[in-house]
């Protein structure tokens, strides 16, 4: 059995995430779906537990950068950003609130398979899945998984998912959210689509 590598997250160390305006910026994603199915969810949900319900499930990182590479500027998308992707979503910067402990998959001593499905496209989404519902299993004490955001090929800016049984809205304070279409959301909208090569769309121009 894997000996899996963790990290700790500290208590008051910022993130930033992506998120829906239709729910709470530091809400949990409900667990809904078919873990199967490449083409809907993201790269670690839905998440199905070895019981049979659904793990509800946060993104965010520790960049700007990472947190639009896991949700509008995902490598193999269409480069230019459709708008109702853009005017339905707001950007908050997180904290925690009591330090978390985390499955570290940037760690090169684990297996070179985990690495090699994080270096692909959304057709390693499924066996992601699983990967993370046998962690989640395995390990009852972890809050969630760490990677590198495979866009952005810099050392230190990391993704995360937390356990949405594990960790709740309370174990995290919101510091401030911009929608993405003004002020400092949307300037950070622009950054990121320079830094990762994407096109806003043409309502934006």
């Amino acid at each position: 059995m894997t000996d899996w590598p963790r990290i700790e997250i500290p208590v008051g160390e910022a993130f930033k995430r992506v998120y829906l305006l239709a729910y709470p910026s530091i809400s949990f994603k409900p667990g809904q779906g078919n873990p199967a199915d490449p083409c809907k969810g993201g790269r670690f949900d839905p998440i199905q537990a070895s019981a049979g319900h659904y793990i509800s499930t946060l993104y965010m990182a520790d960049h700007t950068n990472g947190a639009f590479a896991e949700v509008l500027l995902r490598q193999g998308s269409p480069t230019t950003v459709p708008f109702a992707d853009v005017y339905t979503r707001g950007l908050v910067s997180l904290s925690v609130n009591r330090p978390l402990s985390v499955i570290d998959l940037a760690d090169r001593s684990i297996n070179e398979i985990v690495q090699c499905l994080l270096s692909q496209s959304q057709k390693s989404y499924p066996a992601l899945r699983r990967l993370a519902a046998d962690l989640h299993a395995q390990y009852p004490d972890i809050a969630g998984l760490s990677w590198n955001g495979r866009q952005l090929n810099r050392a230190g800016m990391r993704c995360y998912l937390l356990f949405g049984d594990r960790v709740d809205e309370l174990d995290l304070t919101e510091i401030s959210s911009s929608l993405l279409l003004e002020g400092a959301g949307l300037q950070a909208f622009w950054q990121a689509m320079r830094d990762l090569g994407f096109n806003p769309p043409s309502q934006l121009l």
